[in-house]
């Protein structure tokens, strides 16, 4: 009883994970859906403000369990650029670079780019050696990158801006910033507790850019479906999904979870073909496909087989 238990189990947390690809894979599209009302910085600071005070109860609700460290001298910095890159930056460039680009070139873009410059900024800023695995990782990373713009670059007559992509690409490398940095302030807090104080700051920067921007006025004047789209961002795409996640992680492990992350991209560009319209091209299939290739090296996820060698006596 207790085999069929467990097996239940297992197979309910693999339907949670794949569910979580999913509700991911809507990021990017959710994004775009929400610019049709509302300027870039407008909806970045809209999603980063929820996602503050969810992460604000969230925290609060913990901290009646067990106590909660706050911020301090030793975290300061980490902290602070963890707001600056991985919120602040990071949402800025990706909602400007949706504005400018399909959610299909986004999806491709930041899972291939991402793993590969956290892998590199990982050697220069934490010493963290390099493998061969990695080394091919990155080169498969760089090539698919170089071919979805070389792709997109073709494509600009039907709507798709190279200026896009690259902001796509620079906020990928701003969360990889954000990811190596966040290791030293997972030294002193927990996840919970440095993504709250980090978001919290990056809003607060965003809160700062988008007083100064004219658009920042409709913030107010928002329509029921932009705020009911930057809640499935947060809730649905965001606090539900992480919890599924750092579940499974538990459960079955960080290398078997790893795997389905491979699922997002592909469940993207099916989505948006119904929901906006988009259809990937051959070049951006070719080089999603490679660069993907990539993040599977570099993580790990393929290794090639060791031969064994036997002495026959």
């Amino acid at each position: 009883m207790q085999d069929n238990n467990s097996k239940w189990d297992t197979q309910v947390t693999y339907t949670k994970l794949i569910l979580t690809q999913f509700l991911w894979s809507g990021v990017f599209i959710g994004g775009q859906l929400a610019l049709i009302s509302q300027p870039p910085l407008v909806a970045a600071l809209a999603k980063n403000l929820i996602s503050s005070i969810c992460l604000v109860i969230i925290l609060c609700y913990v901290a009646l369990r067990r106590d909660v460290a706050l911020p301090n001298r030793d975290t300061y910095v980490p902290l602070f650029i963890m707001g600056l890159f991985g919120v602040f930056l990071y949402t800025m460039f990706v909602y400007v670079g949706l504005s400018k680009t399909t959610a299909v070139s986004a999806s491709l873009l930041i899972p291939t780019i991402q793993p590969t410059v956290t892998v590199l900024l990982a050697n220069f800023v934490a010493k963290e050696r390099i493998t061969g695995y990695q080394i091919c990782g990155l080169t498969f990373g760089v090539l698919g990158a170089i071919i979805i713009l070389t792709g997109n670059w073709e494509l600009r007559t039907s709507g798709v801006d190279l200026i896009g992509d690259i902001l796509i690409v620079i906020a990928a490398v701003c969360f990889s910033v954000y990811s190596v940095f966040g290791k030293k302030a997972l030294k002193y807090h927990s996840p919970l507790e440095a993504t709250t104080y980090s978001t919290i700051i990056g809003t607060i920067l965003l809160m700062v850019l988008a007083a100064f921007t004219t658009g920042a006025t409709t913030f107010w004047t928002a329509s029921y479906n932009f705020w009911m789209i930057m809640i499935y961002l947060v809730v649905f795409a965001g606090v539900i999904p992480l919890i599924w996640w750092y579940n499974g992680v538990k459960k079955i492990g960080a290398s078997k979870t790893g795997v389905l992350t491979l699922l997002m991209p592909p469940i993207s560009l099916l989505l948006a073909i119904p929901i906006l319209h988009q259809k990937p091209s051959l070049f951006q299939l070719c080089g999603g496909g490679i660069g993907l290739l990539g993040v599977a090296f570099a993580s790990g996820l393929i290794k090639m087989p060791t031969r064994t060698h036997q002495k026959n006596n």
